[in-house]
């Protein structure tokens, strides 16, 4: 968890989930404060920074105003990525919510999407994947992505999935 210095009571809530509940052997989670907002591009440079550094297979990000619905969306992403090593990273389907008329619904990219596997190319017409919180990653292409880009361009999500699928491998739907 990476704390962009939230006004909220994000630290304290953290801290008490860590403590309240047990966690699978092979599954950690890190609280990370920040000491100044670093925004959304600074905070991601140093959440990919983290993970290149850590000693993980995998790793993942919930964004702040996100949610996973399945219990088991971790462990169907390692499955997958497992089952495939062609592929640099993983994601799932997003749904969006309304909220002025309290509904969800499919992602609009993604209502017609069936094949199992994308390109760069495919990514770089349209970005289905939509949302960061989608993805998951092994950790050693992680590490092949050049944070100094972050320096260069606006960089986010949709730049490093071209990126990581166009060197490292296809992606997994």
């Amino acid at each position: 968890v990476c704390d962009d210095c939230s006004t909220d009571e994000t630290g304290d809530v953290v801290r008490q989930l860590l403590k309240d509940i047990k966690l699978p052997a092979n599954v950690r989670i890190t609280y990370v404060l920040n000491k100044k907002n670093l925004g959304m591009q600074g905070n991601l440079r140093q959440v990919l920074d983290f993970f290149a550094n850590g000693d993980s297979d995998f790793c993942c990000i919930l964004e702040g105003d996100d949610y996973w619905l399945s219990a088991d969306r971790i462990q169907r992403h390692v499955d997958l990525l497992t089952e495939h090593p062609e592929y640099a990273f993983s994601f799932n389907a997003l749904l969006l919510y309304e909220q002025a008329d309290d509904y969800f619904h499919t992602h609009p990219k993604q209502e017609e999407m069936r094949d199992p596997e994308y390109t760069a190319s495919d990514l770089a017409q349209e970005n289905f994947i939509a949302n960061l919180s989608t993805t998951f990653y092994r950790t050693e292409n992680v590490r092949k992505i050049p944070l100094e880009i972050f320096d260069e361009v606006f960089v986010a999500d949709w730049i490093i999935n071209i990126i990581m699928a166009q060197e490292m491998g296809s992606i997994g739907y």
